[in-house]
């Protein structure tokens, strides 16, 4: 099968979103999949955007999003079309909705996303505050490109629901894929197996995994971190991803290592080296669409502590590889959870353990990738047999 990957970023570079462009297209050509990448798409007209932008943010109480423009949308369409002309293929994937919300070509479209423009709506502080033209052509973008794909796919239960609820999707056009770890190295069973042996429950490494300290609830972690040692665990966390400021106090007992390159052999050695030694990972997050951090540290049999909201419960399974909290949830039930948790060192390896497990079983990109093959091969033999016009009305 052979099919164009449409992006407006580069998918060859991992530190690009995280890496997981860069994982799709690597899963998918792991299973054989023939890939013509078209993109980075480009935007034309930075003046304009500018100065709407710089209007809306000096004379309104609103702000306006150039992503979200039907003219940049328009503008994506005609480089994929071009693209298409001078290239065979037989499906056209995009992990976003905006370059294919105006799209029209012979071969059935497939987007591979981690919410909807309504799930995303007044959640993310990025999407908060929004002028009524950009909410107006968020919502008719979203329309146009599910109209126009054979298979809407989504990372999240959460994400399918808000498509199926908002934009009236038929289910039988909607699936669910949660992502696999963004890791190039994929330790071994036995190497894991090792390393959660070899942590002591006596001391508690918390690791707070993320660019966005506000949003993943890096405050609730200093918390946490500050209250466990109160009570008399020793505890010290380690923030990867951003550089807060840390209040003198508590500088003893947090390590901060910045931002780390998956691109860099170095610093994919010292997050791989981080998370080995980890005993649980903490993102009491406000707001979160998917979180591939949860997956990569169940790739190293490391639980996580996450919030009940948006689709995280798709990619941490309570009691199986973390638990879930309420958002409302308070440092103290944070605190005797953990405080619970190691005193008791076989029920900590065991969730250790199973973390590990539900990674082997659906979180690691092997799988992830025969199953999305399997879907755009659903979606290509489904326009031989002339479908894709039912799922276009």
């Amino acid at each position: 099968m052979r099919i164009a990957y449409v992006t407006t970023y580069d998918v060859g570079d991992v530190s690009q979103h995280s890496g997981t462009g860069y994982f799709v297209a690597k899963s998918l050509r792991d299973q054989g999949v023939d890939i013509e990448v078209v993109g980075p798409l480009r935007q034309h007209w930075p003046w304009f955007q500018r100065t709407k932008s710089n209007l809306h943010a000096r004379f309104g109480a609103t702000r306006y999003d150039p992503d979200r423009d039907p003219l940049v949308a328009w503008q994506y369409a005609r480089q994929i079309a071009r693209a298409l002309r001078q290239t065979e293929v037989e499906l056209l994937f995009s992990p976003s909705t905006i370059p294919i919300a105006y799209l029209t070509c012979r071969q059935p479209i497939v987007f591979y996303a981690d919410a909807t423009f309504d799930g995303m709506l007044d959640y993310y502080p990025s999407f908060t505050r929004l002028c009524q033209e950009t909410r107006w052509a968020g919502h008719r973008l979203e329309q146009a490109a599910l109209r126009r794909s054979a298979l809407a796919i989504y990372v999240s239960e959460w994400a399918a629901e808000t498509a199926r609820v908002h934009y009236r999707v038929d289910p039988w056009r909607l699936r669910v894929l949660p992502r696999g770890a963004n890791i190039e190295y994929d330790p071994t069973r036995s190497e894991i197996d090792a390393a959660i042996a070899s942590r002591g429950t006596d001391r508690c490494e918390l690791l707070f995994l993320g660019r966005d300290w506000e949003r993943k609830g890096g405050r609730l972690a200093l918390a946490v971190t500050d209250e466990l040692n109160r009570r008399g665990l020793p505890t010290r966390l380690t923030v990867i991803g951003c550089s807060p400021e840390i209040p003198s106090h508590l500088s003893s007992r947090v390590r901060v290592l910045g931002f780390l390159s998956k691109s860099d052999a170095v610093q994919e050695r010292q997050f791989s080296t981080v998370l080995r030694s980890s005993t649980l990972l903490i993102s009491p997050t406000r707001a979160e669409c998917f979180g591939i951090a949860f997956l990569e540290a169940s790739a190293y049999g490391v639980p996580s502590l996450a919030t009940r909201t948006g689709g995280v419960p798709s990619a941490v399974i309570d009691g199986v590889n973390g638990k879930l909290f309420a958002p409302s949830a308070s440092k103290d039930e944070y605190c005797e959870f953990v405080t619970g948790l190691l005193s008791e060192p076989q029920r900590y390896a065991r969730l250790a353990k199973s973390s590990r497990d539900v990674y082997e079983a659906r979180f690691n990109w092997r799988s992830v990738g025969s199953r999305l093959k399997d879907m755009l091969e659903e979606a290509v033999a489904a326009a031989q047999a002339g479908e894709p016009e039912r799922a276009r009305t």
